[in-house]
């Protein structure tokens, strides 16, 4: 179901502590959040996890199944100068209306840095195959029409798409193993690069000869080093820029294959981010104190409403060897029928 991202982020705030994100930068993306039209399903902050670093950002999802591409085309129909979109909307009107292969695309996520501190430019990270969530299943959109899904949604969030960045991308996705799957593209122009990021779901065990076989950059130690934390598991999402050639960056999102919300399953994971150096020990149990969920009733809802509170951690590793620990704090809203 879709509530406005303002009143969604004020239902989740009181389980925010203030070591991840202080009261006075919620209040101020509040007010951000003000501005978006009600037309987003999910939201999240994404905080850093290391000692010293204050800084969040925020990203809101459109989705298909949610009602939202009907939403959206209503809210950009009526021009609100305040709406924060910037060089996105040509993304936007294609995507709500259904235009050419974005008929096709279940969903958009739109990202703003540090929308406490400004205005930010939106970056946003198109769905670049709409079977990515069920990579066992035999693929319903052949890949030449994924690789024409991903220039079109492209090209729009970028206004002018890097070609030697895209044949880099079309690569990538060619060299996947069985079962691998783009889940989603985004272009960075908006953060003054040319480069895409691309964020795959690879099987892990497939993830080195993938890298391999993409002519990787980075140091397999790297590598190794963010395998062992996330531990066997049958899917990993790793993320990677793309410019000329694969760059040396690269990320991997941790989510527990079962129980997400139990704060066991994160434990392991925190305890060794702690000991590293790259999770401050108080932000690692506010982080599980997150978890959760809570109905409500909201004036003018159907039924009541479950609030739903998640978490996601992304691992960076840089060619230097620093170790990044970020964590999506995602809550989004569902009638609570029993």
């Amino acid at each position: 179901m879709i509530l406005p991202q303002e009143e969604l982020l004020r239902l989740v705030a009181p389980h925010l502590a203030p070591v991840l994100v202080p009261p006075e930068t919620v209040a101020r993306i509040g007010k951000f959040t003000a501005r978006l039209p009600p037309a987003f399903s999910w939201g999240g902050l994404e905080v850093r996890l290391q000692p010293d670093d204050d800084r969040v950002d925020l990203v809101v999802c459109a989705a298909d199944w949610e009602g939202c591409r009907a939403a959206l085309a209503a809210a950009l129909a009526q021009r609100d100068p305040r709406a924060p979109f910037g060089a996105l909307e040509p993304l936007l009107h294609a995507w709500s209306q259904g235009r050419g292969r974005l008929a096709e695309m279940p969903h958009v996520w739109l990202e703003y840095d540090r929308p406490d501190s400004g205005d930010p430019p939106p970056f946003a990270f198109v769905c670049a195959d709409p079977d990515h969530r069920n990579p066992l299943a035999r693929r319903t959109i052949p890949l030449r029409d994924l690789i024409d899904l991903a220039r079109e949604g492209l090209t729009l969030a970028s206004g002018a798409l890097d070609p030697d960045a895209f044949a880099t991308y079309i690569r990538c996705m060619q060299l996947l193993p069985p079962g691998g799957r783009v889940a989603t593209a985004a272009s960075l122009v908006p953060r003054g690069r040319s480069e895409l990021r691309m964020d795959a779901s690879v099987p892990h065990a497939a993830i080195p000869a993938w890298l391999d076989a993409i002519a990787w950059p980075g140091e397999r130690r790297h590598l190794a080093l963010l395998l062992d934390l996330l531990g066997p598991r049958s899917g990993t999402n790793v993320e990677l820029d793309l410019g000329k050639r694969v760059g040396p960056v690269l990320g991997m999102l941790y989510e527990p294959v079962a129980r997400s919300r139990e704060p066991a399953s994160w434990e392991p994971l925190f305890a060794r981010l702690i000991e590293r150096g790259a999770c401050e020990p108080a932000k690692a149990r506010a982080a599980m104190e997150w978890l959760g969920t809570e109905t409500v009733d909201i004036p003018g809802a159907a039924w009541l409403v479950s609030i739903q509170r998640d978490l996601g951690i992304k691992l960076t590793v840089f060619p230097e060897g620093r170790l990044e620990a970020k964590a999506y704090f995602c809550y989004c809203a569902r009638y609570a029928f029993s």
